[in-house]
């Protein structure tokens, strides 16, 4: 899911852009100009429209306990983490109703397990690091349907932990409905479906976007992926309060005398924290967050077996964590 998420947000915020002009090529110098302010904008308020970001997660000390399939205890103790992303999205290509976006990211994370753990009947070491890459492109079209604006996508998405070979693909598809732009409130519904060696998921999408009359406060719902209150101190500053979903993708091989199996780890992280960003300069924004993380699944798997085909599941306590990060506002526009 954490690879289709930005596409969506892309798709939604592009189908809010209009300029109008009497000639055609002051009308595109418009169109241009207004994109890219609105979503500059926009991007102060949604992390995700961002040009790029590199962030790291400093994650507290918590209790694992890792089982088989049978319910049978592998490892129970104590588990360090910290994790730093990189991602960059890059405007390929737009024409018409059309264009093209793509995205290149990078995970790092690092676990260190405790020394003297109970039941560790399978642990590969007491401290490893894994890494992860991910490339993707989307395509998308705004036109219209029974006489109102609708948005298409469709994306795919590659990802490894080597340069040498590609471990997993997947596919998106996005359909979504304005049901309301003003100044102060926009409103989107639609349907996503996420295709995955793992399983095919539809998953409904409500997007509410509202600035309060009178109030600098706004508040920003993107089901199922995060729900934030921005609190702006000016133009440059500002807090956001919140709780988002942090899915996260990470390669494994487990070697045998006679052979070796690839396996996937993947982990859906529920994050509750507050957040102050300021911008730096014209583009860049530092940002420092904090809170609380509440794993929601952590499953490792062979890479093509479906989501109720486990090999180890584990269970986290819920840790404290800080996260210091810079991202940069849009400063690209399509090659063509």
């Amino acid at each position: 899911m954490r690879k289709t998420i930005p596409f969506l947000l892309i798709i939604i915020t592009s189908s809010k852009v209009y300029a109008q002009s009497a000639s055609e090529h002051t009308m595109k110098k418009m169109k241009d100009s207004l994109t890219m302010v609105y979503f500059t904008e926009f991007a102060k308020r949604q992390p995700l429209l961002r040009q790029g970001s590199i962030s790291y997660d400093l994650i507290g000390k918590g209790t694992m306990k890792s089982s088989d399939a049978n319910g049978n205890m592998l490892y129970k103790g104590d588990v360090e983490m910290d994790r730093l992303k990189a991602n960059f999205n890059v405007p390929i290509s737009s024409w018409g109703k059309n264009s093209i976006n793509g995205s290149v990211n990078y995970l790092r994370q690092h676990l260190a397990f405790a020394e003297n753990p109970t039941n560790a009947t399978s642990l590969p070491s007491a401290d490893y690091t894994r890494s992860t890459i991910g490339i993707s492109a989307v395509f998308s079209r705004r036109d219209s349907l029974f006489k109102r604006p609708v948005m298409y996508s469709a994306g795919i998405s590659a990802f490894t932990n080597e340069l040498s070979s590609i471990r997993r693909i997947s596919y998106t598809g996005t359909i979504i409905f304005p049901l309301k732009q003003t100044a102060n409130t926009i409103t989107n519904v639609g349907v996503l479906l996420i295709v995955s060696p793992n399983s095919t998921i539809p998953v409904l999408y409500f997007g509410y976007w509202h600035k309060f009359t009178n109030s600098p406060l706004e508040l920003n719902i993107d089901l199922p992926s995060n729900v934030a209150l921005r609190m702006p101190f000016s133009s440059k500053a500002w807090a956001t309060v919140g709780t988002a979903i942090d899915p996260s993708l990470t390669f494994l091989t487990y070697e045998t005398p006679t052979s070796s199996i690839d396996l996937v780890h993947n982990v859906l992280d529920l994050k509750t924290s507050l957040s102050i960003e300021h911008i730096i300069g014209k583009k860049m924004i530092f940002g420092v967050r904090g809170g609380v993380i509440n794993n929601i699944t952590s499953r490792v798997q062979k890479n093509t077996a479906k989501m109720k085909d486990y090999l180890i599941d584990n269970k986290s306590s819920a840790v404290p964590f800080v996260n210091f990060s810079i991202s940069f506002l849009p400063f690209l526009k399509s090659v063509r």
